[in-house]
């Protein structure tokens, strides 16, 4: 997987232009997009996707935590620089006790028993969650408190992809899921982004289709024609001009849906599945997704070629 550190609807397999200042990224249920046929045609592979993410997921998402907690031992005190870690410049303030002519960090954190907890030392105040922490901060008794200290001015520079990069997970969550899931095929796992939120559960975006999803509905989304013709369009031309013979896909068949499955599980069996990529977060995401978006457009891709085409596909349409 590749992994980055930092956290108006756009038609499904338009370009991604980097020079694009900004796009605005849709949170979409696809099977609200999905016709009533392809919902029922569907139906028999999203079964097993909920019974996978029942059954695996939450071990998984132990294992992930693992995983991270293990890494940010491994980086020992790095992680004091809390205004990074936290995105929080605030977090970085130093103070001179002035009665001890000490000097200290305002901040401390650490985790006990995988809770997250925060200290204000000038404060002896303890709190769980970044948030209660913002909330101290800005309260007059942290203010009136601070006054009896001198703040030094000027700490570390807060840079959310310096905090995060090195916490990227070796291989997404999705990757290891899929695993397990071989009812059918998938196709365009390059265009998956796994965002990763804390110890809440990732995000997914398809910098294919600019379409946002939790795990339970990106599986829908990867299935959908809309998906699968999105990415055909740019690698297996042939292949998607028969099909957008009729682009209206709620006038499709079952048999229709089926002929574009074979299609996607001749792709993966001559390709071999993509690898989603991996952020740290939604701050770096934010930051960086033109240029993730960039990489992955420039990236690796399955591809039609003299040997291997869909020239002489058979008519989807045909009884």
């Amino acid at each position: 997987d590749r992994q980055y550190g930092v956290g108006g609807e756009r038609q499904c397999g338009s370009d991604c232009p980097e020079e694009e200042e900004s796009y605005r990224w849709l949170v979409r249920l696809t099977h609200a997009q999905l016709s009533g046929t392809e919902s029922l045609w569907m139906e028999k592979f999203l079964v097993v996707w909920r019974n996978l993410v029942e059954s695996d997921w939450p071990r998984l998402r132990i294992q992930s935590d693992r995983k991270v907690q293990e890494k940010k031992l491994g980086l020992g005190n790095t992680y004091q620089d809390l205004g990074t870690m936290f995105n929080e410049p605030r977090m970085n303030q130093r103070v001179v006790d002035n009665v001890l002519k000490e000097e200290r960090a305002v901040f401390r954190s650490w985790e006990n028993n995988g809770i997250l907890l925060l200290e204000c030392t000038v404060c002896n105040v303890n709190v769980t969650g970044m948030k209660v922490m913002q909330g101290h901060m800005t309260g007059k008794k942290h203010i009136k408190r601070l006054e009896e200290f001198t703040v030094i001015e000027g700490g570390t520079v807060c840079d959310p992809v310096k905090a995060t990069v090195d916490l990227v997970t070796d291989k997404s969550l999705l990757s290891r899921l899929l695993e397990k899931y071989m009812v059918g095929p998938v196709v365009g796992l390059e265009y998956v982004v796994e965002v990763l939120v804390g110890r809440a559960d990732p995000e997914y975006r398809c910098a294919l289709c600019l379409f946002s999803s939790n795990i339970q509905n990106i599986m829908p989304h990867l299935l959908s024609a809309t998906h699968r013709l999105a990415y055909m369009v740019k690698f297996f031309p042939f292949a998607s001009e028969k099909f957008l013979a009729v682009p209206n896909k709620s006038v499709w068949r079952v048999s229709t849906f089926d002929h574009l499955d074979t299609v996607a599980n001749k792709i993966e069996a001559k390709f071999a599945r993509a690898e989603p990529r991996v952020v740290a977060s939604l701050v770096v995401w934010e930051r960086e997704k033109l240029n993730i978006s960039g990489e992955i457009e420039r990236g690796k891709h399955a591809r039609e070629s003299p040997e291997f085409n869909f020239e002489h596909l058979p008519d989807p349409f045909h009884s």
